[in-house]
């Protein structure tokens, strides 16, 4: 039954709680029940030793005193009851046990005095299931200068709209899962904590983190949804750092295999820098194995949202940007560390270099990130250099006799810097009327290649020598 029950006046037979109370089936056990309370007599059934009132408040206290605190069967906290944990006390969790919360836990420790959340009798990342805080019945709990190691899921909290869960200067290290699942509203807080060598550090959604750092996991940030991050930094991943549709801003992601990839088509990177990584940032779906490092996927455009603004995405050894869907991108206002135009270029794996996917238009800026040098506009074959126009008319057959326009730079708004060594066969380069051009020693024209200016479209004009 859902209903609490009373069942005062009745003899066990024994003056053991905790024998009676494993004979007895409620909501210790099972959350979807009520609670059962009675009386605890002598062994003769004649005099009530205790009254167990499950339906009054209790607080239990885990004190310092007593640590190491050990959980050698499931705790299982009811829901009107508080657990209050001691500054400096440590809980040691035996092989597949649990700690389940239905009411409230405190655990408040201080920057000299942690509290502790470890696996008993070995130390590996499933030694311990971890907390599980019911925050769909209401569960809910704070944690503070806290460390959680061995869990398979550190902390795991439970659809939907239920309790508060807030967690704050705090380590997890050694997990499978450092915190788990989702809760709804209201949305879980996570500030100034510490993700390291874990397998996933935070899957699930609805979650703001604030002033962390991810370092040495597989997966940081793994196919979150509405999980917020901001001036957080994310390193040295062995996977991926972050696979999420919702914001990361003011972020350092640095050193990872993958920096961050889109998740369900959505990605939204703000004033952050990606520097380092096998590849910077991905906009498709990650297959993990073999050769085939991206798996291209099919996109509708109104449920498309690549967003990527006021950036610094440098020295990814493979790609600063992978375009893996068949949707054209524009990610404009981001620096690349790099005036080199072909540099810049051979970083961004889009449509020009696999017709089956989308291009990538983008904006070249100086080596200091300050000015803006063009934009490409690559389906119009056009770079953009201020308030003067530089278009690249590529023959009308195949686009790979198109010109690419990262083998043009420009050095000012009307003096024009070909620094590439050749231009295609077949390939037209038009410049606009009065603009300097200079062509950098050791350049090339392939046969067939013309030059055209004019202001307004790609006919011929003449150039002199």
């Amino acid at each position: 039954s859902v209903s609490n029950l009373d069942l005062y006046g009745n003899c066990w037979c024994s003056t053991d709680s905790t024998t009676i109370e494993n004979k007895i089936i409620d909501n210790f056990e099972n959350p979807s029940t009520g609670e059962v309370s009675y009386d605890i007599y002598t062994l003769d059934c004649q005099i009530i030793l205790q009254k167990i009132d499950k339906s009054k408040p209790n607080t239990i206290y885990w004190l310092r005193e007593n640590s190491p605190i050990c959980i050698d069967e499931n705790f299982i906290l009811k829901s009107t009851d508080s657990l209050v944990v001691e500054a400096g006390v440590i809980v040691e969790v035996y092989d597949g046990k649990k700690i389940e919360i239905i009411g409230n836990i405190e655990a408040i420790g201080s920057l000299s005095d942690s509290i502790v959340f470890v696996g008993k009798s070995s130390h590996t990342l499933t030694t311990w299931q971890g907390i599980n805080i019911r925050t769909d019945l209401n569960g809910s709990g704070e944690f503070k200068y806290s460390v959680f190691k061995d869990a398979s899921n550190a902390i795991q909290v439970n659809c939907c709209h239920g309790g508060a869960v807030n967690v704050s200067h705090s380590t997890f290290q050694n997990n499978n899962v450092a915190i788990n699942g989702y809760t709804g509203s209201p949305i879980m807080m996570i500030d100034s904590c510490l993700f390291k060598d874990n397998y996933i550090a935070i899957p699930g959604a609805n979650k703001e983190i604030t002033n962390c750092i991810f370092d040495g996991n597989d997966y940081g940030l793994f196919q979150t949804e509405g999980v917020n991050a901001f001036n957080s930094t994310f390193i040295n991943h062995k996977e991926i750092a972050i696979s999420n549709s919702g914001n990361a801003t003011n972020c350092l992601i640095q050193n990872n295999k993958i920096g961050i990839i889109s998740f369900n088509n959505q990605l939204h990177l703000i004033n952050s820098q990606v520097l380092d990584n096998e590849i910077g940032v991905i906009a498709g779906t990650y297959t993990g194995s073999g050769s085939s490092l991206i798996a291209k996927t099919t996109s509708l455009k109104s449920n498309l949202g690549i967003s990527l603004t006021k950036n610094k995405i440098c020295n990814n050894t493979q790609y600063n940007f992978y375009n893996g869907i068949n949707e054209d991108l524009e990610i404009y206002g981001n620096c690349w560390c790099s005036n080199d135009s072909l540099e810049v270029e051979n970083k961004i794996r889009d449509g020009w270099d696999d017709s089956s996917i989308g291009i990538v238009d983008y904006g070249l800026y100086g080596s200091d990130c300050e000015e803006q040098i063009y934009k490409t506009d690559k389906k119009e074959g056009e770079l953009i250099y201020g308030n003067v126009d530089s278009h690249i008319c590529p023959k009308e057959s195949t686009l790979e006799d198109m010109i690419p326009a990262g083998r043009i730079q420009a050095n000012e708004v009307e003096s024009l810097l070909i620094s590439s060594s050749e231009i295609f066969s077949g390939a037209n380069v038009r410049f606009s009327s009065n603009e300097t051009v200079e062509l950098s020693s050791g350049f090339q024209i392939n046969t067939g290649a013309t030059f055209q200016a004019d202001n307004n479209g790609c006919e011929e004009s003449s150039f002199n020598n």
